[in-house]
């Protein structure tokens, strides 16, 4: 995807035992393709596309508003709230993917600039896949605004 940075792909990661590590490294560039073509859709309001992303039992928690939010309502809420042609940009930065048989967390940075290319927003995000029928699929996902620079060094 141009303009959002490579994720990382390579951490180490949990699988059954008689996983090896090309296995590991395959599934992880997998979901970290899906990572990708996630924030790409977000970046041009493709509802559609995030539909065949995210698993139909897809939740996720809405702490604004006190709940959770299933796949129906948040792609409702995209299809209002979405637009293609925002002058802000995002990418991906210092994603690991761990993969656990035939679940995998994505954690990262999900970093947005200005126009100018100032930073406007960074998010800590975690998403949790499944894979099911061949291909990964979102099953829940949760960001947390970064309000602070980074920790005092020990």
């Amino acid at each position: 995807m141009a303009g959002q940075g490579r994720p990382d792909t390579k951490p180490a990661g949990l699988v059954a035992e008689n996983s090896n590590s090309t296995t590991v490294d395959r599934e992880q560039a997998a979901v970290a393709k899906v990572e990708n073509e996630w924030l790409s859709a977000l970046t041009s309001a493709n509802v559609d596309a995030i539909a065949g992303i995210l698993a139909d039992d897809f939740v996720r928690p809405a702490p604004d508003y006190g709940n959770f939010v299933g796949k129906k309502d948040l792609l409702s809420f995209y299809r209002s709230h979405l637009h293609p042609n925002s002058s802000q940009k995002k990418r991906i930065e210092n994603m690991k993917v761990t993969i656990y048989a035939s679940a995998a967390l994505a954690r990262g940075t999900l970093v947005t600039t200005n126009a100018e290319g100032a930073m406007v927003s960074r998010l800590l995000f975690t998403d949790v896949f499944v894979k099911r029928e061949g291909r990964w699929q979102a099953v829940s996902a949760q960001e947390n605004a970064v309000t602070a620079g980074s920790p005092p060094a020990h």
